[in-house]
């Protein structure tokens, strides 16, 4: 009886340090991360004690009221200390419970047979002897559990080892699709752990038997089937993570389609540009024609002349862009997102230059400016105020700030530090301002955002930086 009690509680205290390395693997400690993987462990290994040990040789609990309580301990202790979302919390719990129970399974099979089998070779050695084999069996019967455990030990620190490998984000926003689908497999195998339970055991005539000495075969099963439930949670983790690759995959696809869209657009500028300028060469050369024969008549109309020459500058006008920024590429994109801008009633103020000699790539500029401008029209477009652009120069950084008004609240994301688009292809959320980030890094640069309330206005301030003079940008 003593020597159950101190095996249960070597097998609580292991339970305890595996939990507590495994939460703090996965979930982000609130405090000290010592303290609260100390504390973590203390307290989980109190509740095990308390409930079996102490309230259980009162008031016995069913299989079910013990995988309850040790759930619902793992996901109190998760959430009172450590930051994560609600999916990766009831994940942690479930599957660190159900491989607890199913690691249970494979260690009692395994014990029953070895035990069986050291009663026999006891018996055998004794001749029969009651009082010294049954010294030999008790003493064999301790070693036995105690390797048992061990090995229950190791399992279970493997299964939860393989788990961590996956780096399971613990502050990502997951979809319900996502969350079900890593949740469901780990709450399966443990409802799975309990049914189990209760068929192993069963009760005939007020004693316990154990359904292994009815049915050989399940000495074999039970264990197989239980390692088989371990690969459903290990499987149902990596598949998540590689559909979780997926759709960042998907994500970085839509970038590179966004960014493929902005250079169609600016080639349709351009050679829109390109063939006004052609019509204005050849219209040019018959105005100057016209101009010769008027200078020769010598006209006593002297207000012809004048007002010619006017209708050739409106003319010209057209081809002349409002804000000349030092470079082609992006007077295109600024004069485009003002018509934009001017077709759902926005003001857009520009004081932005060209970072000529800086080193730095129009098409990365083009890039900021257009997922940019393009957020702030759609951030203005129901409230119509207005957006500031502007750009400067600090030694060789370079700076890009966009500055709107905007409505309503704005959602972040944990794990990338940006706003969640209210767009409707959830795919594409946040897939502008990633490549704005995406182009700043390529020069050692960040993005900053800044929230603020001015007069009773919510202002969405973004800030690009980038290191220019003598860099040259990596390979991306």
């Amino acid at each position: 009886m003593y020597s159950d009690t101190v095996l249960s509680i070597f097998i609580y205290l292991i339970n305890s340090l595996l939990g507590g390395w495994y939460i703090q693997k996965i979930l982000r400690p609130k405090y000290k991360k010592e303290i609260v993987v100390i504390g973590c462990m203390i307290l989980y290994f109190v509740v095990q004690y308390v409930t079996s040990e102490i309230f259980g040789s009162v008031y016995p609990l069913n299989v079910a009221g013990n995988m309850i309580i040790s759930f619902f301990t793992f996901f109190i202790l998760g959430s009172l200390f450590f930051h994560g979302n609600l999916t990766i919390k009831l994940f942690v719990s479930f599957s660190f419970v159900a491989g607890v129970e199913i690691v249970k399974f494979i260690s009692s099979a395994l014990s029953f047979v070895l035990i069986g089998f050291v009663t026999k070779i006891s018996l055998w050695v004794t001749n029969g002897i009651i009082e010294q084999s049954t010294e030999i069996i008790n003493v064999s019967t301790t070693i036995v559990l105690i390797v048992c455990i061990l090995i229950q030990s190791i399992i279970l620190f493997l299964y939860l080892l393989i788990i961590v490998r996956q780096r399971v984000e613990c502050e990502s926003n997951y979809s319900l699709h996502e969350s079900l689908f890593l949740i469901l497999p780990s709450f399966t195998v443990l409802c799975t752990a309990i049914l189990l339970r209760m068929v192993v055991i069963s009760i005939e005539n007020g004693i316990s038997i154990l359904i292994y000495d009815k049915i050989t075969a399940t000495r074999f099963w039970i264990p197989f089937i239980n390692l088989l439930l371990l690969g459903i949670v290990l499987s149902s983790v990596y598949l998540f993570q590689k559909m979780l690759q997926r759709n960042e995959e998907e994500k970085k696809r839509l970038l590179l389609e966004n960014q493929v869209i902005q250079i169609q657009q600016e080639i349709v500028e351009l050679q829109d540009i390109y063939s006004d300028m052609r019509s204005l060469r050849h219209d040019l050369r018959g105005h100057l024609a016209n101009i010769s024969a008027l200078v020769k008549e010598n006209s006593t109309n002297s207000y012809v002349l004048p007002e010619y020459i006017e209708k050739m500058e409106e003319t010209i006008e057209r081809l002349d862009f409002p804000h000349q920024t030092g470079n082609p590429i992006t007077d295109v994109i600024i004069w485009r997102k003002i018509q934009e801008a001017e077709k759902k009633g926005v003001s857009l103020q520009i004081d932005f230059r060209f970072p000529n000699g800086q080193k730095i790539d129009a098409y990365d500029i083009g890039i900021i400016l257009n997922n940019t401008l393009t957020n702030a029209i759609e951030a203005c477009s129901v409230s119509k105020n207005g957006i500031v652009l502007r750009s400067y120069m600090k030694g060789n950084l370079f700076f890009i700030e966009v500055e709107n008004d905007f409505d309503g609240e704005i959602i972040w994301n944990e794990k990338t530090g940006l706003p969640i688009s209210n767009k409707e292809n959830q795919n594409a959320h946040g897939v502008g301002l990633s490549s704005v980030r995406r182009c700043a890094q390529k020069y050692n640069g960040d993005i900053d955002i800044n929230i603020s309330n001015i007069n009773d206005k919510k202002i969405f301030q973004l800030t690009v930086m980038m290191c220019g003079k003598n860099f040259t940008p990596e390979n991306q």
